[in-house]
């Protein structure tokens, strides 16, 4: 609730992880305020009076400072993946309390992979630029998105992959009910109406396509679920 209400001005990421084991449960913010150190802590205040809250701040001349902060990739591993784009409107109506059982869910396996959610706060000219119909090929959904959640199920032994992606479809497709769009860049494979869930209203997934079949007539650039996959012409 305090996200949906927060200003534009606030964005960053969540975290939300259950380390690999149902014990342990861990959510973090990483928020990012444009403006005061004091007005910062202001916004923050509900945040910063929950229980078992730990917060530290700090203060950067501008956002480059800040990205120049961030430590850098360390690596990555097998992961299923699934994403929705949140509106204020899904925040309220518990969807990324749906992410927070995703991690905390108890299976009677000891294959249960490790899971994991990310959610990018969206934030500033997000909310407004291209949302024009058809402007860009952005999904509508991002523009009027507050969070894109990105939630991950990782494994380490082969056999556990089968598990892993059964465990993670459950959870996307409950939480696609409530988010309005998927990112093109961390999807799910599985997903039934890619076309849509990528890129919207028909019209602009058949321009993206008409383009494809321009430039790349004989599909030698093709993917799964990428344009152009499912068209017979192409």
């Amino acid at each position: 609730n305090w996200l949906a209400e927060a200003p534009a001005n606030v964005s960053g990421d969540i975290f939300i992880t259950n380390d690999g084991t149902p014990a342990t449960q861990f959510l973090g913010w990483s928020l990012i305020y444009r403006g005061t150190e004091a007005q910062a802590l202001a916004a923050a205040a509900p945040l910063l009076a929950l229980p078992s809250v730990y917060s530290t701040n700090t203060s950067f001349d501008s956002f480059y400072d800040y990205q120049k902060s961030v430590p850098a990739d360390l690596g990555g591993v097998s992961s299923y993946l699934f994403s929705s784009f949140l509106s204020n409107s899904s925040l309220q109506t518990g969807a990324l309390g749906v992410a927070i059982d995703y991690a905390r869910a108890r299976f009677n396996s000891t294959l249960a992979p490790v899971r994991s959610c990310t959610g990018t706060v969206l934030g500033g000219a997000v909310e407004w630029a291209g949302f024009q119909s058809g402007a860009t090929a952005i999904h509508p959904g991002f523009r009027a998105a507050r969070v894109a959640l990105t939630c991950a199920a990782a494994w380490e032994a082969p056999g556990d992959v089968q598990f892993a992606e059964e465990i993670a479809d459950g959870y996307a497709t409950l939480l696609g009910t409530l988010g309005n769009g998927h990112y093109l860049n961390e999807p799910e494979s599985h997903l039934s109406d890619w076309q849509q869930g990528f890129w919207g209203p028909r019209e602009i997934y058949n321009q993206l396509a008409s383009t494809k079949l321009q430039v790349d007539p004989a599909a030698r650039f093709l993917c799964h679920h990428c344009v152009g996959a499912a068209d017979e012409a192409v």
